[in-house]
């Protein structure tokens, strides 16, 4: 929300970027410190933890904009949240979402979606005053809000984003970036998984609800213009922003041999592999690296018999948009807390509970110290095979 700055968070960002750059100039990251206080004070709108705010709406909706924080996967999150938190509310509830997604997922993931009034950009100022705004990332807190309003259209939902922000102010390092391992383990410790985990007390039951992506061209239209004949697996291999050296990548020629042993052993299914262009060739499948759009992607996604790949946004896309089964390879992030009960969820057995952002660098450096992933290496081709034939008997 660049038209406003949270004065403590920001400080906070900039404390630690100048103790990073200037560890022995203590002086000196206290002027620069100032500079930047006042340069905000001057020419930003400096905000505090919570604002009260008179919204330019006067009617009988819900105003909210949702800053919504992190990549794709956790967009998708977002949404299955927003869309209990309207339910819960019991009256009517209209969102602006604003993401750093790129327009056209955001736009796709959104499709369908009737309490969803716009998209923009995270880094647009708010458009207008709105009635509450919503700051999601792993959890959830409300930065911004007319509190009459929204108590006297729904005395519950007051009450759910009140008890949101206390937690916060109690808990500010789960909410930051570098405590976003904190979030994991109390989520862990409540029985809650990441689908969930917005929902600090399971208020709004979010496990139990259905929210459902939606298609905006069926299956067979988007598989007759690729070719493609059903039944089919789709297979993935890429880790987002991670890149091509993400621990949480299962090797490349482990990908390659269980192409060759599914088309030894399922010859009447096409094996189609998605991804972006950078990403690694796959002999043996249907090459669609780069070539789908997004509501393509979701398409296949629904269509597909089985999809193969590791933790990340395809199995979250699948599962709402009820496509069905995936096998998931877990390495460095939890199976417990990311999967998915249709799935089936393979978690690599050298840190079972995973060691996601336990130090900054896990993507890159293994915590054990070890050169490679022996989470990801040590879950083997048969084992995936047996894990598909049990599915497929099933």
């Amino acid at each position: 929300m660049p038209s406003s700055v949270n004065f403590f968070d920001g400080a906070a960002h900039k404390i630690q970027k100048l103790r990073k750059r200037r560890p022995f100039s203590p002086r000196k990251a206290a002027l620069l410190l100032a500079l930047w206080s006042l340069e905000k004070t001057v020419l930003g709108h400096v905000t505090g933890d919570c604002q009260e705010i008179e919204s330019e709406h006067d009617d009988h909706i819900l105003h909210v904009a949702a800053c919504v924080r992190g990549g794709i996967g956790d967009n998708i999150l977002s949404l299955a949240f927003l869309h209990a938190f309207a339910d819960y509310a019991e009256c009517p509830v209209v969102f602006d979402i604003y993401t750093s997604v790129e327009d056209s997922a955001i736009r796709s993931l959104c499709y369908g979606q009737q309490r969803i009034s716009h998209t923009h950009s995270i880094k647009m100022p708010l458009r207008k005053k709105y009635d509450l705004v919503a700051d999601i990332t792993r959890m959830v807190w409300f930065p911004q809000m007319n509190s009459r309003k929204i108590r006297h259209m729904s005395e519950q939902l007051w009450t759910f984003i009140k008890s949101c922000n206390d937690f916060r102010q109690e808990n500010l390092v789960s909410f930051s970036h570098e405590g976003q391992r904190i979030g994991i383990d109390y989520a862990d410790i409540r029985g809650s998984r990441r689908p969930s985990q917005m929902d600090i007390s399971d208020v709004l039951q979010l496990e139990k609800r259905e929210f459902l992506l939606q298609c905006e061209e069926p299956e067979d239209v988007v598989c007759a213009r690729f070719g493609i004949s059903r039944p089919f697996i789709t297979l993935h291999r890429e880790s987002g922003d991670a890149g091509s050296s993400s621990l949480k990548l299962w090797p490349e020629e482990n990908y390659r041999a269980l192409v060759e042993a599914l088309r030894h052993r399922y010859a009447e299914v096409m094996l189609i592999f998605l991804g972006s262009e950078k990403d690694c060739e796959m002999p043996g499948c249907l090459d669609l690296r780069g070539r789908t759009s997004f509501p393509e992607l979701k398409a296949l996604m629904k269509g597909a018999s089985l999809h193969i790949g590791g933790e990340g946004l395809l199995p979250h896309l699948r599962h709402f948009l009820h496509g069905g089964p995936s096998v998931v390879l877990f390495g460095p992030t939890s199976s417990r807390h990311y999967g998915h009960p249709e799935n089936i969820n393979i978690q690599g057995k050298e840190c079972p509970e995973g060691c996601e952002w336990i130090t900054q660098t896990w993507q890159s450096k293994c915590v054990k110290g070890y050169d490679y992933c022996r989470c990801m290496a040590g879950i083997s081709v048969d084992m995936v095979m047996q894990e598909i034939s049990m599915q497929k008997k099933a």
